[in-house]
């Protein structure tokens, strides 16, 4: 599909600006995104990738031809709509409605027919806003519009302007933390529920801030969407490395993992086998990070494997998995979702599942961790069902490698479960 690229729509969109003479309105970019178009390269192939390209760009020149307008494609499913001569703001959704019902019918490619939709990002000008602004205000549109659900259009208004503002923020004094040893690895204890010792734990980041500690959760979407999940993992890393150096701690400790850097903890390892060793330490891959690469992540966690490293799959429940999948992975357990462990006093249907899991762990010599646990009674159930490895508030939350040795020390959890001891 032969049309502007980013570099080329930037200067469109420059001109356009500068020729409205900076009046609020008058400029207006919607940015699209392919829906289903990862899975149309993946299933169907690149040449079919490309036709739905060009039929795409089609439709959408079909939307906008009578329009002052400039189609770009500036990624692989990402489209950019230039309209130079805005009526209003309501004349931005108009034309939104018109590319979102232009992508309502199945496109056909290779005789295949294809439902594949569109999400859309709404941005118009203000008064004075630079080429740059206006671009990334459309593109925080999109974004919004996907996590809404996809196959909509959602406008940059003055809260997701102001929203996108602070995320940049957060951004830059993330890249700050990483870079002056503000982000720490903390602890959270992995327990056997039936002698109530810790048996493992998992490092999880922390953000030490002037206002305070920050849990992961409120910055690992910022560190995402900024490309900084794999420095982030690599600082982790290092500090679990440290951590078990000068702790003289046997015990299993988890990371967190996407399957994408798994690499690059081989090449650290390779730099220096000795001081960063895969003996004790335990890598957590989300389910739904291996199905984007399954055979190629399989291959890389045997090799992981082989040298020591334990493999668990994360956050299982969430996701697609399928007792094929576990039986094909080279893993020695999983973690059960806590949506799930939250279910169980109330569902007999999450019950009978969690059984189920419990019993092909068993059969498998799995290892079979539940995440979430919060109550007696959800520790009770799942020790009864052979479940013996619970990690939750139960026991403790996250603490630094301090109050951890102390956790240590202080000895078994029973205790805090009155009900079973």
């Amino acid at each position: 599909m032969h049309v502007p690229n980013r570099d080329l729509l930037h200067i469109e969109l420059a001109e356009a600006l500068t020729a409205s003479g900076g009046k609020a309105g008058s400029v207006g970019l919607l940015f699209l995104d392919l829906d289903r178009f990862k899975f149309v390269n993946d299933s169907l192939g690149h040449a079919a990738g490309d036709e739905l390209l060009k039929a795409a760009g089609l439709r959408i020149k079909r939307a906008i031809a009578d329009e002052d307008a400039v189609l770009a494609r500036v990624g692989g499913d990402e489209l950019v709509v230039l309209m130079r001569r805005l009526t209003s703001f309501e004349h931005l959704g108009l034309v939104s409605d018109r590319l979102l019902a232009k992508f309502a019918d199945p496109f056909k490619i290779d005789g295949v027919l294809l439902s594949i939709g569109t999400s859309i990002g709404l941005a118009a000008s203000i008064d004075h806003e630079s080429a740059d602004e206006l671009y990334r205000h459309a593109d925080a549109a999109l974004y919004e519009a996907k996590e809404r659900g996809r196959g909509q259009a959602v406008f940059a208004d003055a809260a997701l302007r102001a929203k996108r503002d602070a995320r940049v923020r957060t951004e830059l004094a993330l890249r700050d933390a990483l870079a002056g040893g503000q982000i720490e690895a903390w602890y959270q204890p992995e327990v056997d529920m039936v002698a109530g010792e810790i048996v493992a734990a998992e490092a999880l980041a922390r953000w030490r801030t002037t206002d305070g500690v920050e849990i992961a959760s409120s910055f690992i979407d910022v560190a995402r969407r900024a490309g900084m999940l794999e420095q982030l993992m690599v600082e982790m890393a290092g500090q679990l490395w440290a951590w078990h150096r000068s702790s003289g701690c046997n015990l299993p400790v988890a990371l967190n993992v996407a399957a994408a850097h798994l690499p690059s903890l081989l090449t650290l390892h390779e730099q220096d086998p000795i001081g960063r060793p895969f003996q004790g330490m335990r890598l957590e891959i989300a389910e739904t990070d291996i199905i984007h690469d399954f055979e190629g992540t399989r291959q890389t966690l045997n090799q992981l494997r082989e040298l020591g490293a334990q493999i668990m799959l994360d956050d299982f429940g969430a996701g697609y998995s399928s007792l094929q999948m576990l039986s094909d992975l080279p893993i020695d357990g999983l973690k059960i979702d806590r949506s799930y462990v939250a279910r169980i006093d109330t569902d007999w249907r999450v019950r009978s599942l969690v059984t189920s899991l419990a019993d092909f762990a068993r059969s498998t010599n799995m290892i079979v961790v539940a995440e979430g646990v919060e109550t007696p009674s959800q520790a009770d159930f799942l020790a009864r069902i052979g479940i013996d490895r619970g990690q939750g508030f139960l026991f403790s939350k996250a603490v630094d490698a301090g109050e951890f040795a102390t956790l240590l020390d202080n000895g078994p959890f029973g205790a805090h479960l009155t009900s079973r001891f």
